[in-house]
């Protein structure tokens, strides 16, 4: 991860793959969890930071809550910390309420900790979607990073035999692709994945699209579950009071999900003609 990131901060490349085993996202300052031993990703973090970057987005895609990451950063302004998981209420790996929508940081930096938790398996590729143009995107344009490190966790892929998510290698290009739309530096860190053919393919997806600079994946013409809107328009009511110039945004948001609340059929629901 300091290799990677050293690449990127002395400008030798734009964007870098480290392949590193174990994952860490779970791991603290003081203790060791869940397959970590040391978070990569903070590893990366605290060298940009040491370096003069100013404003670090995490973009943590992992099946399971970056809890470590969060709570290492979870007062420091300078990180804006994300993460899409399996939450189930609390039941799902790491058990607890460090996942959940309204765990939103510390002072003062509320707000910079932004958690989106699916309440169930099967959040794929237009839900996650759904949650970065609809919610996220307009937060990463006010935050403007100066440089992104993802966590990327390739258990949410389909066919993960823990993460019961179902992200194809193209959701994963495709979030990619909008990253690097920041016009900021990227460092990938590989997080966990527990079926190799998933990961093989979702990381060769994400390397073809930091090589190949037209790399826009197709559209994907589905309408998410309303499982996922829910999810997000929770995120977006935790968030309300600490983004005010964005509250717009995050009005539309709730506002469809109190629609779906109030409409037997879901598919009547949508949030713009791209889906």
């Amino acid at each position: 991860a300091a290799d990677a990131t050293k690449a990127v901060l002395e400008n030798r490349v734009q964007y870098a793959l480290a392949l590193i085993r174990p994952p860490g996202h779970h791991a603290t300052p003081s203790s060791m969890m869940g397959f970590c031993i040391f978070n990569n990703a903070c590893v990366a973090v605290s060298l940009a930071l040491a370096r003069g970057i100013q404003r670090v987005l995490i973009f943590d895609w992992d099946a399971h809550h970056g809890n470590g990451t969060q709570d290492i950063y979870a007062s420091d302004q300078r990180v804006l910390f994300v993460s899409l998981h399996r939450y189930d209420e609390g039941h799902f790996y790491p058990v607890g309420k460090h996942g959940a929508p309204e765990s939103v940081g510390k002072e003062p930096a509320q707000g910079f900790s932004i958690n989106i938790g699916w309440n169930g398996a099967g959040a794929g590729d237009i839900e996650y979607l759904t949650a970065y143009d609809e919610l996220l995107a307009p937060i990463f344009q006010e935050f403007n990073p100066e440089f992104i490190v993802i966590s990327a966790g390739m258990d949410s892929a389909r066919g993960d035999p823990l993460g019961g998510c179902d992200l194809t290698p193209q959701g994963y290009a495709s979030i990619l692709h909008r990253l690097k739309s920041l016009q900021a530096p990227i460092v990938l860190v590989l997080e966990g994945g527990y079926n190799c053919a998933s990961v093989a393919h979702s990381v060769c997806a994400c390397l073809e699209t930091f090589l190949l600079s037209d790399s826009t994946p197709k559209n994907i013409s589905k309408h998410p579950s309303p499982m996922a809107l829910k999810a997000i328009a929770r995120t977006a009511r935790a968030l309300w009071p600490f983004w005010p110039t964005l509250r717009p945004h995050f009005t539309k948001v709730i506002r469809t999900a109190d629609d779906l609340r109030r409409s037997s059929s879901s598919s009547s629901l949508r949030f713009g003609d791209a889906y």
